[in-house]
């Protein structure tokens, strides 16, 4: 109850997602678990335990790291990724969120107004 594992998706790509074992799954058979997974919290119950394996939390920085990490995400495609990352960085996201997207929209689109005081980093 509440290891952190990770659940194969497709075997032919070897495809894998975290997760975090509920418990065992409702319908009672054995081997069969109910299942979080990391990226949103849905719930998938009658996960076969030859589908999961135990996770290494390597991301498990503090929030304080991930708003220094997120400083540096210049694409904004990269920045809807970073959310999705660990609790730790949606947190950060939450935080930094209008900062990191002012400075993406400027970096890319240059000053939004006659009064912007956004200027753009050298190097």
């Amino acid at each position: 109850l509440g290891a952190l594992v990770e659940r194969l998706l497709d075997d032919v790509s070897d495809i894998w997602v975290g997760a975090e074992v509920r418990g065992p799954s409702p319908c009672g058979t054995a081997g069969l678990y109910s299942i979080a997974y990391a990226d949103d919290g849905s719930v998938e119950d009658e996960v076969d335990s030859q589908e999961l394996r135990p996770r290494n939390p390597r991301l498990d920085f503090p929030v304080e790291v991930w708003v220094c990490i997120g400083s540096c995400v210049s694409e904004s495609r990269d920045l809807c990724v970073f959310e999705t990352l660990t609790h730790a960085s949606c947190e950060a996201q939450r935080r930094q969120a209008q900062v990191w997207w002012c400075a993406i929209y400027h970096e890319r689109f240059g000053r939004c107004c006659p009064r912007c005081q956004f200027e753009r980093l050298a190097g």
